[in-house]
């Protein structure tokens, strides 16, 4: 995949992310309306319901398609697993989310992905840094004051909320007025009917 951007290519913003499948989506989407509501913090909102996979990154338009095939080509050798969400986190006092239990399937996903993509693009000024990969679905950030922050986690931290779904895709992200998904990498031996993954609770 060639990154060289010519100096009249205005490049595009790019991520790799899971998107968890309805009714799940949904109940996030609720806590995140909820928290900007009670907690006076927009930003989540601005974003779809997700876990980052790859941190956004630059990447000339035109090698658009090589992103798709590349997303494509991945996929197909995965298989699906099943993601299980378990309570809320924190980051340093400022960002509040959902937890996806780090499970061996979801962390060698990602690990394989990452490394992957790290052949076919260079990790140059025109990507984001990498932290580790820690799965969380943020719900609050950025904007939430440290006030804010401390009153809401307050409230979340030993808030339960138990959720599971198949993951059997993951979604290639641009930003284009607002994040969309431009592509779904289906993993193989996807089973009839998993695209709409049940709601369940355990624990």
């Amino acid at each position: 995949m060639s990154t060289n951007m010519s100096q009249s290519a205005r490049p595009g913003i790019y991520f790799f992310a899971i998107v968890p499948p309805e009714p799940v989506y949904g109940n996030i989407r609720e806590i995140q309306e909820y928290v900007e509501k009670e907690y006076r913090t927009h930003e989540a909102m601005k974003r779809p319901v997700h876990t980052t996979l790859i941190a956004p990154f630059e990447a000339p338009v035109p090698v658009e398609r090589e992103l798709i095939d590349f997303t494509n080509n991945f996929a197909v050798k995965e298989k699906p697993f099943e993601v299980c969400i378990d309570g809320f986190g924190e980051f340093h006092q400022t960002t509040i989310y959902v937890k996806p239990i780090e499970s061996p399937e979801i962390m060698g996903m990602q690990k394989r992905l990452s490394k992957e993509f790290a052949k076919v693009y260079s990790r140059g000024k025109s990507r984001g840094p990498s932290y580790g990969f820690h799965p969380h679905i943020t719900i609050a950030f950025r904007d939430l004051s440290r006030p804010m922050f401390d009153k809401a986690w307050h409230e979340f931290e030993s808030k339960i909320f138990r959720r599971r779904f198949i993951l059997n895709h993951i979604c290639l992200m641009k930003y284009d007025h607002g994040w969309k998904t431009i592509q779904k990498g289906i993993f193989a031996g996807n089973p009839p009917g998993a695209e709409h993954s049940e709601l369940s609770l355990f624990g």
